[in-house]
């Protein structure tokens, strides 16, 4: 027993989606970032609110980044020898729903 199966690609329909491939990894990132800082946002410990209000993200160029702009921030994050590491970046960026924002990034260029 053979199966047959047939493809027919429409070179148009390739080249606009493969045209669109530039803003889908620029929405993605963005959207990532957003989504980390927010999380990070959500779980990080509270004194002051300095730290919490420090965090951020900005996208260029289709990269983007999440900072926490607090001097403190590692020190918090990874802990020292007189304090344990109380994480919040990690937890946030492990918390994204990377599948859901993808798919609203193939979503938007019709795939």
């Amino acid at each position: 027993m053979f199966i047959s199966v047939h493809v027919k690609v429409d070179a148009a329909v390739l080249e606009a989606v493969i045209g669109k491939v530039p803003e889908t990894e620029a929405y993605i990132a963005s959207q990532g970032a957003a989504d980390t800082a927010l999380n990070a946002k959500m779980v990080v410990p509270i004194r002051t609110g300095n730290l919490w209000s420090s965090i951020d993200y900005e996208t260029e160029g289709g990269k983007s980044i999440v900072t926490a702009a607090a001097y403190y921030a590692l020190y918090v994050e990874m802990g020292t020898y007189k304090m344990a590491a109380q994480p919040y970046m990690r937890p946030g960026l492990e918390s994204v729903d990377w599948e859901t924002i993808a798919g609203q990034a193939f979503a938007n260029i019709g795939l």
